[in-house]
């Protein structure tokens, strides 16, 4: 039998003392973590989630009770709340609605251990030392799993403080480098941008906060529209997890807090594109290469450039 290092009990969400869902276990979540509860849509109201599991790791009961009264995420009749519980007490929390969606990190939540009394007659009691002692067994396969689950988790939950920068200009094949266009000659106008993060989160909302300084995990999606003239161009962007990482781990090291611009640079009539991060005091713009991530873009509606290394299945640019 497969033994997970955690059991959970229960989960329930109070609005006004009254219960509104239960969590229910889902393997298949929409985010990057296997494991997770989820509780069905929620009202506009303030919430509280109380929570139960034990640690088969640490061998230890714990409880916490979150409120998200006050906490700057997008709740309306839409929403649901997603938990991931990790090893030693911590949580993850995502709130989620179609258009936004945000990541409470664990440092924003207070966990207990306690001592839970339960029935003698409880069918878990009576399992408990059997299952203990069969994951004792399997601890060192299990730990190495949870050594790969923490760093692939912390690497994935960071969070950055970055703006997206749309930059129309033109490529200079021969100079090998971009220039800027005149603004007698600048044609494009911005429709919007949308992303979706490797931090579970998401954001559609088109109210301008990314092109502003905002704190985001590691881009996994990109959608940007513009038009010139009448040519509507929609530009999709899909980001390799590990190559991704690797460029944000080596541009911001142990910084992550520095305000970084991700520019787009974009060349519509000669079909060229180019990623970059820019801080302040850096003399040029770190290129992101191109194998880090995949691109279309349609003009129109219909396709009119492919990255070479484009994979996606048919239709894969509707999210």
């Amino acid at each position: 039998m497969d033994i997970e290092p955690l059991l959970y009990f229960s989960a329930i969400c109070n609005s006004q003392e009254k219960v509104l869902d239960f969590a229910e276990y889902d393997t298949e979540i929409n985010n990057p973590f296997m494991g997770t509860y989820h509780f069905g849509y929620l009202g506009n109201e303030s919430h509280i989630i109380k929570t139960v599991w034990y640690d088969f790791y640490t061998r230890g009961y714990y409880n916490s009770n979150i409120r998200l009264d006050g906490v700057n995420v997008l709740i309306n009749e839409d929403s649901y709340i997603d938990i991931c519980y990790l090893l030693g007490g911590s949580l993850l929390i995502w709130v989620i609605n179609p258009m936004k969606s945000n990541l409470i990190q664990t440092s924003c939540i207070t966990t207990n251990r306690i001592d839970l009394e339960i029935d003698p007659n409880d069918e878990w009691l009576k399992n408990k030392e059997k299952i203990q002692y069969q994951f004792d067994l399997k601890k060192k396969q299990i730990e190495k799993q949870i050594q790969l689950m923490d760093a692939y988790t912390n690497r994935l939950i960071c969070q950055y403080t970055y703006r997206y920068m749309l930059l129309y200009e033109n490529w200079n094949a021969d100079n090998v480098e971009w220039e800027k266009y005149s603004e007698e000659e600048i044609l494009h106008e911005f429709d919007y941008i949308e992303e979706a993060l490797f931090d579970g989160t998401h954001d559609k909302l088109h109210d301008g906060g990314l092109m502003k300084y905002h704190e985001a995990g590691k881009p996994k999606k990109l959608a940007v529209k513009w038009h010139v003239k009448k040519s509507e161009y929609t530009a999709y962007f899909w980001f390799e997890d590990e190559e991704i990482c690797k460029v944000f781990d080596r541009f911001y090291g142990a910084h992550p807090e520095t305000k970084t611009d991700f520019m787009i640079r974009i060349d519509s009539e000669k079909n060229k594109y180019e990623l970059a991060l820019f801080r302040y005091g850096l003399k040029e713009p770190q290129v992101i290469n191109e194998s880090a991530y995949q691109l279309i873009v349609f003009r129109n509606k219909f396709e009119c450039y492919r990255s070479d290394n484009y994979n996606q299945p048919k239709g894969a640019w509707i999210w």
